[in-house]
C-alpha cells in the first residue's frame, strides 16, 4: 500500500503525463480502501481536481486521513472547514487541528492557536501554544506570540516577555519579527533596563531599513518613533507613506496604520467634506475595536470638530476606548 500511495502520489504531481489524475484515481482509491491514511488525504486532492464543487466528498477523504492517523489529512480537512464559512464546522476544524498538533505537525499547532487566541476564553491557552511552538521552531508562531506583548499591537505591552519571541523569530529571517525586536530594543535603552552597546544601525535605523523592505510592521514603529521629533515637522509625507504601507500590508499592525492615517487627514481636514471619510474611517476602527480611534472620535463629538457636539456620542466613545485600554481616555476629563 506504501508503493501504490507513493507512485499514486507521483501521479498526482505529474500532469504532463497523460492521463496521471485517472492513473492517480486508481493507485490512491486502490490505497485508500485498503486504510492506507495517506493516500486517503491525496485521494481528496484528486477529488477536488476532478470536481472542485463537489466539496463534500473531497472533505471526506481530508477526513478520512485524518481519522486513519494522518496529520496532513487533520490539517487539510480544518483548512477546508474554515475556507468555508457557509458548510464549514469550527468545532471539527478546531478538533482535527488539535489531533494533527498531537503528532507534532508545527503548522497544524500554529492554525490552532489562532482559532483559540480569537476566543476570550481560550486567549491564554491559543498564547501558551504560539510560545510553545515558537520554541519548537515555528517562526510564525514566535512572531504572533509576541504581538501579544508587543508595543501598539497588545493592551498590555511588555517588552521583556515579547523581545525573545521577536529574537526567535528575526533569527528565522521574519520581518515583522525583527520589528518588534528593534522596536523593543529602543524602548528598553530608553528605559535603561537593557545593557551592553548596540553595533551597527540603531533600532529606529534598522526599523527605517525594514520598512524600505516594505515591511507593515517595521514601518508602523519607524514611522511612530517620528511623532513629536523633528522628523516629522520636516517631512511629514514620509511618515505618511510609512503608514500607508502599514495600513496596506494586510498583516500584523496594519489596522494601527490605517487609523494614524485617518488621524493625519482629521488634523489636515480644511472642510467637513474633507473630514468626513476620516471620521468615517475612524468610526469603521472603533467598532474594530481600536481604542486610539474611539477616543479619538470622543474628542471630535465633545469639541464639535466637523461634527454637531453631542456630549453622549463623546461619553459613549470615551467609554469604549477606556474599555479597550485606551489610558489617554480613561480620565474624567479626558480626551484633551
Amino acid at each position: 500500500m506504501a508503493a501504490c500511495g507513493a507512485l499514486g502520489r507521483f501521479y498526482l504531481q505529474q500532469p504532463e503525463y497523460g492521463k496521471s489524475l485517472a492513473r492517480a484515481h486508481s493507485l490512491l482509491a486502490h490505497a485508500c480502501d485498503r486504510k492506507w491514511a495517506e493516500a486517503c488525504t491525496d485521494m481528496g486532492k484528486v477529488a477536488r481536481l476532478e470536481d472542485g464543487r463537489d466539496r463534500r466528498k473531497f472533505w471526506a477523504f481530508y477526513r478520512t486521513g485524518c481519522e486513519l492517523g494522518d496529520s496532513r489529512g487533520c490539517e487539510r480537512f480544518a483548512r477546508a472547514q474554515m475556507a468555508d464559512r457557509f458548510s464549514g464546522d469550527r468545532t471539527q476544524a478546531e478538533q482535527a487541528l488539535a489531533k494533527a498538533c498531537a503528532a507534532e505537525r508545527l503548522s497544524s499547532c500554529h492554525l490552532l492557536a489562532q482559532m483559540l487566541v480569537r476566543n476570550p476564553a481560550t486567549l491564554q491557552e491559543g498564547v501558551r501554544l504560539l510560545g510553545q511552538n515558537c520554541k519548537r521552531g515555528f517562526a510564525g508562531s514566535c512572531t504572533q506570540g509576541a504581538g501579544f506583548s508587543a508595543p501598539l499591537l497588545s493592551a498590555y505591552p511588555d517588552c521583556r516577555r515579547a523581545l525573545p519571541l521577536a529574537s526567535a523569530a528575526c533569527a528565522a529571517k521574519d520581518d515583522d519579527g525583527c520589528a518588534i525586536e528593534d522596536r523593543c530594543n529602543a524602548e528598553l535603552q530608553v528605559t535603561g533596563a537593557q545593557s551592553g552597546t548596540i553595533t551597527g544601525p540603531n533600532p529606529v535605523e534598522r526599523l527605517e531599513q525594514l520598512c524600505a523592505k516594505n515591511s507593515a510592521l517595521g514601518c508602523l514603529y519607524w514611522a511612530d518613533a517620528q511623532t513629536g521629533s523633528q522628523a516629522i515637522a520636516a517631512d511629514p509625507g514620509r511618515v505618511r507613506g510609512a503608514y500607508l504601507v502599514a495600513c496596506r500590508g494586510g498583516l500584523i499592525g496594519s489596522g494601527i496604520g490605517c487609523v494614524r492615517i485617518h488621524l493625519m487627514d482629521l488634523a489636515e481636514a480644511k472642510t467637513r467634506h474633507e473630514a468626513e471619510p476620516a471620521i468615517s474611517g475612524l468610526r469603521d476602527a472603533c467598532k474594530e475595536s481600536f481604542g486610539e480611534a474611539c477616543c479619538k472620535l470622543a474628542d471630535v463629538y465633545r469639541k464639535g470638530q466637523w461634527v454637531t457636539a453631542d456630549e453622549a456620542q463623546a461619553a459613549e466613545f470615551q467609554s469604549k476606548a477606556c474599555d479597550l485600554k485606551e489610558k489617554s481616555c480613561c480620565s474624567p476629563l479626558a480626551p484633551q
